[in-house]
């Protein structure tokens, strides 16, 4: 039988390589790589293995002996596959001169041991693999640079280019004294070439790449340093800029962004938005602006309390600094004591504000879903009773479900028909939307669907919403109850349902028509005729708060992950991006 190199000759005359890889001093050729593998078939005979066996030699001739850092054992094993298909290709047209390039496998953007490293390799690219090591010195602590020094704490010999350089193996007396020279001009400019080295490698880690992950998608900055670092070890070209820098310039990018937005607010008109939060003994009042095109989440000011006099001052230092007086046409904002106040509510003291700029008074229009949901609260009062006093409102029912929930559920038998709701809301708001749906299936068939069980969300005395979720629950569960509950379970259902989970937007009928439902409850048709605007909208927008609802949690994820507190402004205009 022919021998394997017999069979290979025929196919070209390809040196072989018959020494390891890792014996070489300079970076091989691609022919240098043919080779090798050409002599490794006589013992290996599977492609595969010839190119796992060449990877591994080439890493350790770049860690052991050359020093320069690589990219992904991938990405190598890619390369090789190419080197052979182009031989494949050389071998067709008899042809190998573009093979005769140096297979190189350098992460350039790596971390370099010392600048004398990088430089070995520049010269090895322009000789073309002509220049190598020639001695097997030792680097000394001094030589590498002080950030990579910490490699060699441990005591083990690690090999550096600040040996002197040769040219080839059987290389000539001459180009060894031209790159000594060489050495001797770098010896006399050892500053200047340390400064350009910053310099090359401040460019290689530019943090826009990273800044644009952390204000577009939301990622915090640690992980943005880290996604950066591993899409560059599996052989993609991009910057690794540090945590800090990555932190610093995301600053810097929300500055910039505030300059364009003072530039740029004040040429549309505006609907004000504001809400406020109490988070670790710190009262907190978002601030957003929005119109028929979009929404600004424009601060997120930390105030010293939440008095209407602390609100309205903080308020107009921002309206002032955004130049916003002739652009703010409304206000929305919740119908709180506090908001609301006829002589002293904040929405009262901004407008006189407006008024002696010489500015239209701007409309304040309250929000209707804080409207909607005290006047729930009132029905429910009226026909279920129930202790009044804060903050433990409750009724007859609560305390039963609440504390047999899952056995409730357990005995319930559930039903068969899938009823298709497509609300477009979430969490707490899509289980209301859902049970409505469910109790209107029951009213017409006297029998009910297939119910979709949630947690019981957390009851809160300024969101009586979920109220309405645990009297519908009850009226599902307790069958005892059902006679009770069954009259503010349709109004829930049908008419204030309707208008709870609508657009929000003006509609010169849901006055009359949610008067006329209100009739039979007092107390709820005052207060729904006290605080319900009847007149139309100046910017035609949803007529509810809960663009600042939604930045407040924006800002409460912001302030979780925040270091410094005082930086939470600027973080907060970043969320404009996303």
């Amino acid at each position: 039988m022919v021998r394997f190199q017999e069979s290979h000759r025929r196919r070209g005359s390809v040196a072989v390589e018959e020494h390891s890889l890792v014996k070489k001093s300079r970076i091989p050729l691609q022919l240098q790589i043919v080779g090798r593998y050409q002599f490794l078939g006589a013992c290996v005979k599977g492609r595969k293995e010839r190119i796992d066996q060449i990877s591994k030699e080439i890493t350790k001739l770049w860690e052991n002996k050359l020093n320069f850092p690589h990219v992904s054992d991938q990405v190598i094993r890619a390369k090789l596959m190419k080197v052979l298909k182009v031989y494949d290709e050389c071998v067709k047209r008899g042809k190998y001169d573009v093979l005769n390039e140096l297979f190189d496998i350098t992460k350039v953007n790596g971390q370099w041991l010392s600048s004398e490293d990088k430089r070995l390799y520049h010269l090895q690219k322009e000789s073309k693999g002509q220049v190598g090591y020639s001695t097997g010195q030792v680097a000394s602590k001094e030589t590498i640079h002080p950030s990579k020094r910490r490699k060699v704490q441990s005591g083990t010999a690690i090999p550096s280019t600040s040996q002197v350089l040769s040219p080839t193996d059987s290389g000539t007396e001459s180009e060894n004294s031209k790159s000594k020279s060489e050495d001797d001009e770098d010896d006399d400019g050892d500053k200047d070439d340390d400064e350009d080295t910053q310099k090359k490698t401040r460019k290689h880690y530019r943090s826009k790449f990273a800044v644009n992950m952390v204000t577009s998608s939301g990622v915090s900055t640690k992980k943005a340093a880290k996604i950066c670092n591993v899409l560059s070890q599996q052989g993609i070209d991009i910057p690794t800029p540090s945590q800090s820098a990555i932190y610093k310039s995301t600053f810097k990018e929300a500055a910039k962004l505030k300059k364009e937005m003072i530039e740029q607010l004040q040429m549309e008109q505006w609907s004000l938005h504001f809400d406020g939060k109490r988070i670790d003994g710190n009262e907190y009042q978002v601030v957003v602006l929005q119109n028929e095109r979009t929404d600004v989440k424009l601060d997120a000011l930390r105030l010293k309390d939440g008095k209407a006099e602390t609100v309205v001052e903080e308020i107009a230092k921002l309206i002032d600094e955004y130049n916003l007086w002739n652009s703010i046409k409304m206000i929305i904002t919740d119908t709180t004591n506090v908001n609301t106040g006829k002589r002293n509510g904040v929405v009262v003291k901004l407008q006189r504000m407006f008024q002696l700029k010489g500015v239209t008074i701007t409309q304040f229009i309250g929000c209707q879903h804080h409207v909607l949901d005290r006047i729930l609260r009132l029905v429910m009062d009226e026909e279920l009773g129930g202790d009044t006093k804060s903050p433990n409102i409750e009724y007859p029912f609560v305390s039963e479900l609440l504390n047999k929930y899952d056995e409730l559920k357990d005995k319930f038998v559930n039903g068969t028909v899938e009823i298709l709701d497509k609300s477009g809301w979430r969490d707490d708001m899509k289980f209301l939307y859902h049970l409505t749906r469910v109790f209107r299936f029951y009213e017409e068939q006297r029998n009910f669907p297939l119910i979709h069980f949630q947690n019981i969300p957390n009851m809160s005395n300024a969101r009586w919403n979920s109220r309405a979720i645990l009297v519908i629950l009850a009226f599902i569960l307790i069958p005892e109850a059902r006679k009770n509950l069954e009259k503010v379970c349709r109004f829930i259902s049908y008419e204030w349902a309707e208008h709870w989970f609508s657009s929000q937007k003006y509609n010169e009928n849901d006055f009359k028509n949610l008067s006329d439902v209100l009739k039979p409850y007092k107390k709820a048709l005052q207060s729904f005729k006290n605080h319900w605007k009847k007149e139309p909208s100046v910017i035609d927008i949803p007529r509810s708060n809960q663009i600042a609802e939604r930045a407040i949690k924006v800002m409460q994820d912001l302030y979780a992950s925040c270091r410094k507190k005082d930086k939470l402004q600027l973080r907060f205009i970043l969320s404009n991006k996303r």
